[in-house]
């Protein structure tokens, strides 16, 4: 399968495995609780979508298309996101104690 090589192909991709556009996208995301304008799908379709696309966008497109994340990001042309910092972080790190306040001294 050749990858989508931009992110209007992406949402192409979506259409073509779904057999079906726009309106009909947006509602495959409502029933997975995701909300989607359907003037956004058709304007990415159309090619007039101006907007960068947000992480979620993408990944929701993904879904559509059934292809990976990292593919989609790549097609959007947007870094893939790594995991949340918080588990990137040693366990030790919650460890660390509290700065003391430093006494003040008056004269």
């Amino acid at each position: 399968m050749n990858e989508p090589q931009n992110f209007r192909a992406l949402v192409e991709s979506a259409s073509a495995r779904h057999e079906t556009f726009g309106r009909q996208l947006a509602f495959l995301t409502q029933k997975e609780d995701i909300t989607r304008a359907t003037t956004t799908v058709n304007a990415i379709r159309q090619g007039t979508y101006k907007s960068v696309p947000t992480d979620e966008s993408i990944q929701w497109t993904a879904w559509l298309a059934g292809i990976s994340d990292e593919v989609a990001f790549r097609a959007a042309g947007q870094p893939i996101p790594g995991p949340p910092l918080a588990e990137e972080l040693p366990p030790v790190v919650g460890n660390v104690p509290r700065k003391r306040e430093r006494p003040r001294w008056t004269c």
